[in-house]
Parts: C-alpha cells; structure tokens; sequence
C-alpha cells in the first residue's frame, strides 16, 4: 500500500453506520475532497432500481429463473418506485445539495417499471400490482415528454 493511502476502513457489519469524513489527499487526478464512510446511505437515489430491474431481467433473458423470495423483492421494489418516483432525489451523482428532480433518476424510474412489467409478463415476478406498474410508466414517459415539449 503506497505511503500516502488512508488504512481501509474496516467492515460494517449490516445496521451499522460509517461516519462520512472528509481526507486531506488529492484523488484521482487532483480531485477533491476525498471523502471515506458513506453519507450517501441516507440519500433517496431512484436510478438504482432500473439498475437492479435491468439486471434482474437481463438475468432471466439469459434462461435463468429467480428463486420466490428474489421475484417477491424485486415486485415489491416495484410498487416502492410506484411511491416515491415524484420525488427528487440525490441522483447517481449523490448531490451534497437539496434533493432535485433529474432525467436520469426518472428515466432509471421507467426501466424499473417496464422491466418489472416485462418479469411480470413472463410470470417470473408476482403481478397483482402490474397495472399500477403499466399507469406510472405511462405517466412518467408523459410528464417527460410534456417537460421536453415545454424546454424545446
């Protein structure tokens, strides 16, 4: 390990916090500030449930199944999207301001419904709430289109 690295944070076992701290080190090309703990774990990121939807439905689309308890989490990580998409976040960024709505975040919000649709359709997912699923894709692909047509 180089002279000037900080020792590895030790692990954190699950329900515990690291304190975020701010180092005094130059990072990738000079960037800065160096920060080591994790105050991002209290932030509302929304891209992250597309991600997790993406993978999960490219894993199917491979020929693999998921097992009862993934298919129910991954449903139930849809009807969490359905509550919370309207509202801002941090975004992938982890911005250290107030929460903002971003394109990114919302569009990450979309994939997370059409794929849960498409496990859904496949039966690979339970579906009692796919309907709700089907009218928050369709609004958010409305409110973007209406954002765009208002900045164009």
């Amino acid at each position: 390990m180089p002279a000037h690295a900080p020792p590895p944070e030790r692990p954190v076992s699950p329900g515990t916090r690291a304190p975020e701290r701010t180092l005094s080190l130059s990072g990738y090309r000079g960037s800065a500030p160096v920060r080591v703990g994790n105050a991002a774990a209290d932030q509302l990121q929304l891209d992250t449930y597309g991600e997790l939807l993406q993978t999960a439905w490219l894993y199917t689309t491979a020929c693999h199944r998921l097992d009862a308890d993934i298919a129910r989490r991954l449903a139930e990580t849809a009807d969490f999207v359905c509550a919370v998409r309207q509202n801002p976040d941090a975004g992938i960024w982890e911005v250290r301001s107030a929460p903002e709505h971003f394109t990114q975040s919302k569009m990450m919000c979309w994939i997370t419904l059409d794929r849960a649709l498409h496990l859904a359709g496949r039966q690979l997912i339970p579906d009692r709430h796919a309907a709700r699923w089907r009218r928050e894709r369709q609004a958010i692909a409305e409110s973007s289109t209406t954002a765009a047509s208002v900045r164009g």
